[in-house]
């Protein structure tokens, strides 16, 4: 296990030399090599400073939730859209040069759909964006939201709001709990053959704005139907966040994965391990 330089990373993405993480109690990107696990860049993804006061911080942040590649290679970071606030994204170029997007009419659109709105999770699957809300609302509706891939593409491209006329799609997922307690969506990965590999926790407290007790994690699989055929727990402390799966340099494929303390003290941990111990 590393410990990054991060608290409260939410989202993996890696590339043959780098591994992008966000932090959603944060406005950075953070850049680490892959081999070494070593800080290398930061990078800011919006011209803001938050608060160092935790309510002010909360209110004020942008809430980045997510992280994946667009088929350009451009990376693309998504907030939660919880809140007004958190309905931006920011793509990065190979340079790592940020452009905020702003996805408030999509996102308006999904709050009205799922009133407690917390996407936590992005993956591109053929011609497909897939987005995951996390169902730690009152609600508990897990969901696995499929959006028009060219036309999100088109209104980055042009710098233009994306429009809620890119949602193809808002599929129920049931995920099932631990000791009681809902599992939520708290990121994703698309595979190959159209099956999405996920992370998922079971926090207590019913709030999709206040942090609640994490009862434990799971990785999980989703067939090309969005149909959970295989789930384990995993043998973490803290709430897993973020994840990422590809082949290793030495060929066999790896999972990392970033965890959130939920304590602003406590640096984020980043677990790597080999696919095969996950998927068996």
């Amino acid at each position: 296990m590393k410990t990054l330089r991060c608290s409260a990373a939410s989202g993996l993405f890696a590339n043959e030399r780098h591994l992008f993480v966000v932090a959603d109690d944060e406005v950075t990107l953070e850049v680490y090599d892959r081999v070494s696990l070593e800080l290398v860049r930061t990078v800011n993804l919006v011209d803001e400073v938050l608060s160092d006061e935790p309510h002010e911080r909360k209110r004020g942040k942008p809430d980045f939730e997510s992280i994946t590649a667009l088929p350009d290679g451009r990376l693309l970071v998504l907030g939660s859209g919880s809140t007004p606030r958190r309905r931006r994204g920011v793509t990065l170029c190979s340079a790592l040069e940020p452009v905020v997007i702003d996805f408030g009419p999509l996102f308006a659109a999904l709050s009205d759909a799922l009133p407690d709105l917390n996407l936590e999770g992005a993956a591109v699957s053929g011609d497909r964006l897939l987005v995951f809300q996390r169902g730690n609302g009152a609600a508990g509706r897990n969901a696995l939201i499929s959006l028009d891939l060219a036309g999100v593409l088109s209104a980055i491209d042009t710098s233009t709001p994306v429009p809620a006329s890119v949602l193809m799609g808002i599929q129920t997922v049931d995920l099932g709990a631990l000791d009681g307690v809902p599992l939520g969506f708290t990121d994703a990965f698309a595979l190959s053959d159209g099956q999405v590999l996920y992370s998922a926790a079971a926090e207590d407290g019913g709030s999709t704005f206040f942090d609640g007790a994490c009862k434990g994690c799971v990785l999980g699989l989703l067939d090309a139907q969005g149909t959970v055929i295989w789930q384990a727990r995993l043998d973490v402390p803290y709430k897993i966040e973020g994840l990422w799966a590809g082949p290793s340099a030495a060929g066999p494929w790896e999972i990392f994965l970033v965890a959130d303390p939920d304590d602003r003290t406590v640096f984020a941990p980043l677990h790597h391990l080999p696919f095969s111990v996950v998927i068996r």
